[in-house]
Parts: structure tokens; sequence; C-alpha cells
């Protein structure tokens, strides 16, 4: 994480895209907003990892998505972790919140 000039890390309250294969901006722009809400609620910054609930955060993404853009997405939520998943063509979505937590989302073919 970035330090300012005077050693404090900085945090940020918002989702960095690290990688898509979604085409559609707009259902992009969507996605990060649902994942900068679950983030901010259920993992924020200024909490230490253990009042932190990555769980909460990766059903309350994966509900909405599903809800959103039709059954059978797979969301994981956390810390250090690598992920090689089998995914629908144009259905990976991977980004960064607040320097400590990636969420990856997946849509399996149904």
């Amino acid at each position: 994480m970035a330090t300012d000039s005077d050693g404090k890390r900085n945090k940020y309250n918002y989702c960095i895209l690290v990688n898509t294969e979604i085409k559609d901006e707009k259902k992009i722009k969507e996605m990060l907003e649902l994942c900068t809400v679950a983030c901010e609620r259920f993992c924020p910054s200024d909490k230490n990892s253990d009042q932190r609930n990555n769980e909460r955060c990766a059903e309350f993404i994966g509900t909405a998505f599903n809800e959103r853009y039709g059954g059978g997405w797979n969301v994981v939520a956390g810390e250090g972790f690598s992920f090689e998943v089998t995914y629908a063509k144009d259905q990976l979505f991977y980004v960064y919140f607040g320097g400590h937590l990636a969420v990856c989302a997946w849509k399996m073919e149904l």
C-alpha cells in the first residue's frame, strides 16, 4: 500500500479494476459500484482484519450479481489468495479495494 510523506498508509474507499473480460462499460461501472458498497459496508479499511466480514461481503456481491445479471455468479472476497477458475466467456471480474481486499467474481456456464 502507498504511504504519504509522513509514513502513514494511504487508504482508499473505492474499487480498482484489476482484470475483466466484460465488454459492456455500463455493466462494469454498475459492478464496481456494487462491489464498493459491499466492501465499504462489510470490509472497511479503517477496521482491523478481525473486524471485517469477507464472507458476508462476497455473499452480498454474489446475490446482487445474480439478481441483476442472471444466476450462476460465484464470488470470493479476501486477502492473499490466488485463483484459477473456469468461467463463462466474458464473465470474469477482479478488483482490489482499500489496499487490503481483493474480490474475484465469475459466472459459471449454466
